[in-house]
């Protein structure tokens, strides 16, 4: 929750809204948040078939995790293109496309985070 609220924050302060964009944009931005969410929530399932079986793990096991995150990266970026098409009908696509961009760095850094505390395969 304290990420979102940066987030949040971030997008607040770097995105300037008109008083009706802002009024289209956000209501957007929370159903957003719920497909994103459904989504990092697929992700989690991943680390944990990952966290259980990393130490351990075959080839054939590495396979089938490999293709399912690549799965996954594709849910994703589906999930930005819908929602760009989405944004870009409530506010202009300048604004939709810096919205991205905020977006993309955060979860960059975030991505980032979470593959530096990730083991390697054994």
């Amino acid at each position: 929750s304290d990420i979102k609220t940066e987030k949040t924050l971030i997008i607040a302060q770097n995105i300037r809204f008109t008083e009706d964009e802002a009024f289209a944009f956000w209501p957007l931005h929370s159903e957003y948040n719920l497909a994103l969410n459904k989504l990092l929530d697929e992700r989690l399932l991943l680390l944990g078939q990952y966290a259980a079986t990393f130490e351990n793990m075959g080839d054939k096991e590495a396979a089938s995790l490999a293709g399912k995150v690549f799965g996954w990266e594709e849910k994703r970026t589906k999930l930005k293109r819908t929602w760009f098409k989405k944004f870009s009908k409530v506010v202009p696509a300048k604004k939709a496309a810096q919205f991205f961009q905020i977006e993309n760095q955060i979860n960059a850094a975030l991505d980032l985070q979470l593959a530096a505390s990730l083991p390697l395969i054994r």
